[in-house]
């Protein structure tokens, strides 16, 4: 009997966890979601800090080339991005999974830089 209930829950486990990961189809899976996110906000970053200086508020065409060509270089359309962003946003812990993951991506990122630097500024 007690062999019968752990097996269960060990079942009950493997496949609680295994739901978490899988999304629907049509949905971009979460690892590549970071990935497409991670570069977005790259491309917004010099948007960000010109409207820190400015008082501009729109997305400028630069801009706009820039998310197409990510979108391009991911092979996805706009519409697919925005769907799963919008499945992402009303799952929060998938969404919250998926952030977690980018900013450990970011930092590690910011490590490596830093590193890099400081390595050759030794030199």
């Amino acid at each position: 009997m007690v062999k019968r209930v752990s097996v269960f829950c060990m079942l009950l486990l493997f496949f609680s966890c295994a739901d978490k990961e899988r999304v629907p189809k049509g949905i971009i899976p979460p690892e590549q979601m970071k990935m497409i996110v991670w570069d977005l906000m790259r491309v917004d970053e010099p948007a960000y800090k010109l409207k820190l200086d400015s008082s501009i508020n729109t997305i400028t065409n630069k801009q706009m080339v820039m998310y197409k060509t990510v979108f391009a270089i991911h092979k996805i359309s706009r519409d697919e991005f925005y769907k799963s962003y919008a499945y992402y946003e009303a799952h929060p812990d998938l969404h919250k999974e998926m952030l977690d993951s980018l900013q450990t991506y970011a930092n590690r990122q910011q490590m490596k830089l830093y590193t890099r630097d400081s390595a050759a500024t030794k030199k």
